[in-house]
């Protein structure tokens, strides 16, 4: 939907953003946001989406990898392992974390239900406003589309995942094959999704996942993409696989208002050669912010004088934890510019030190280096074969080649694949005694012959109880397990890759 400027954004646009308050430019964008709202109302001449609220959970997380702990185990997964919340247990190319976020079964290939989009389809908006206020799952074919802008408000909880990266009849899905790409017209964002404000919104959650897809030529107040939250208690923005760039704005906005509560989610991305901000944020009025930045690279942004990454809060707090990213080289005055309430660690990156030094945040293991990328003035933030990045990150559970993950979002090499849907009949396991004395070692002997990324071993007691949970050493064929169990009947189960591979009782006494 194409919806004009007002006339006091065009003054924000010519003044810019670096000579007005941020408490000036935050009233702006609030009132540029009831002015669309209103005009959408208008134009649609009916009220929005009133579904019955999805349930919203009090979520444990120790391994904060996004999942619910009882959800992890009730689904074969290891809530002590983080690495799989990038694996996909079913097959079906939607992530265990995006599972989770969407409230849907990840051992079911059959569920999420979802709607095939490709160019020649032409309600690109009315799919996105559809899904307010209930879960849509929208697979994008490759193509290039040119008229997909949405600007939709949500007013009940909602669950949208846009997941490019498809052949045309949406049997494979590899978004480095099958692009897909948005190009808009300089004129409004290509992706605005907001939650009404405080006062009028029901919302207790609010998932956005955008996935698999080049975006490019977004406008207006807030580029590419947008996504904002007005007192939303369980707001998740997940941007996974995406490459957004911007000649004459910013590559993306996500804004946390109002007692909102923000997780967000920037995993395996670039935003390079925007002209303003790649991405910026607002944290204000007592929200709180939980990021996790993994693999992105952040490079030759703002041209425009503008930093690479902008954030500020109001009244708020937020935690960034970043690893495995590349934040170096941008055109304007920092590349990371944040305010002094953030805290967090980067790990294993590339940026300078000194964009964190006004922050509470730390640093580890990284570096502050050229990257060597292969072609930047051309748009290829490839890194070149003896950058310094490769093989200096650590993995967090995405696919890599070499010895240890590359930094930033473009991985050096043939990327070691993990096969979800492994064949188990190919891996033998084995209990070597099922009579064991208490106190004496539980020894196991797992032994295969394909690429595995986990294995996981779970014990139940004889009333359901699961008393252990703990990862296999996939180099180790032979491996003892500590016994602390009292007399009785037990029951292992042993997980490969997600996939239940053994379950064998075996009797302490």
């Amino acid at each position: 939907m194409r919806i004009s400027l007002c006339l006091s954004f065009l003054l924000y646009a010519i003044l810019g953003f670096s000579q007005i308050s941020e408490s000036d430019l935050l009233q702006k964008e609030k009132n540029r946001l009831e002015n669309l709202k209103n005009v959408l109302l208008d134009a649609d001449g009916s009220e929005f989406n009133k579904s019955t609220a999805l349930e919203l959970r009090s979520m444990v997380d120790a391994d904060d990898d996004g999942m619910d702990d009882d959800w992890e185990l009730a689904n074969g997964l290891d809530p002590t392992d983080n690495r799989d919340a990038w694996t996909d247990k079913d097959g079906d190319a939607i992530k265990n974390m995006f599972e989770f976020q969407l409230s849907t079964d990840p051992n079911s290939p059959l569920d999420p239900v979802t709607t095939n989009y490709n160019p020649d389809t032409d309600d690109f908006n009315s799919l996105i406003q559809s899904g307010l206020g209930s879960i849509l799952v929208l697979k994008m074919s490759e193509g290039v589309y040119t008229s997909e802008n949405t600007t939709s408000f949500a007013e009940t909880d909602s669950r949208i995942m846009i997941q490019g990266g498809w052949n045309s009849d949406f049997t494979e899905h590899n978004p480095d094959k099958y692009i897909t790409r948005f190009v808009g017209d300089g004129t409004d964002e290509i992706l605005y999704l907001s939650s009404l404000t405080e006062a009028e919104n029901d919302l207790e959650t609010y998932i956005l996942i955008l996935e698999g897809f080049e975006i490019e030529q977004g406008g207006s107040t807030f580029g590419n993409i947008n996504f904002i939250t007005w007192g939303v208690e369980n707001a998740v923005f997940v941007v996974y696989d995406v490459i957004s760039s911007n000649s004459a704005t910013h590559g993306m906005t996500f804004h946390h208002w109002s007692g909102s509560h923000g997780k967000v989610f920037l995993v395996n991305s670039e935003f390079s050669g925007n002209a303003s901000h790649g991405f910026r944020n607002q944290t204000t009025s007592e929200s709180t912010g939980d990021w996790k930045f993994y693999n992105i690279t952040l490079s030759r942004n703002g041209s425009d004088g503008n930093p690479g990454f902008r954030s500020f809060t109001i009244n708020s707090e937020v935690n960034l934890d970043a690893t495995n990213i590349i934040a170096i080289n941008n055109l304007g005055s920092s590349n990371l510019n944040l305010g002094d309430t953030y805290t967090g660690t980067i790990r294993h990156s590339n940026f300078v030190f000194s964009d964190i030094s006004d922050t509470e945040m730390t640093h580890e293991n990284s570096i502050q280096q050229n990257p060597q990328f292969i072609n930047p003035p051309g748009g290829d933030y490839t890194l070149g074969n003896t950058s310094p990045c490769i093989d200096s990150g650590v993995d967090i559970g995405l696919p890599f080649a070499g010895s240890a993950p590359d930094m930033g979002a473009h991985e050096l090499g043939d990327i070691m694949s993990f096969n979800n849907n492994i064949d188990l009949a190919g891996i033998n396991f084995t209990l070597v005694s099922n009579l064991i004395e208490q106190g004496q070692d539980i020894e196991v002997v797992c032994d295969f012959d394909q690429k595995v990324r986990s294995i996981q071993l779970q014990i139940y007691d004889a009333q359901g109880r699961q008393v252990k949970s703990s990862a296999l050493d996939k180099r180790t064929k032979r491996q003892n397990i500590s016994n602390s169990f009292l007399p009785g009947t037990y029951l292992m189960q042993v997980y490969v890759n997600g996939s239940l591979l053994s379950a064998q009782q075996f009797i302490i006494f």
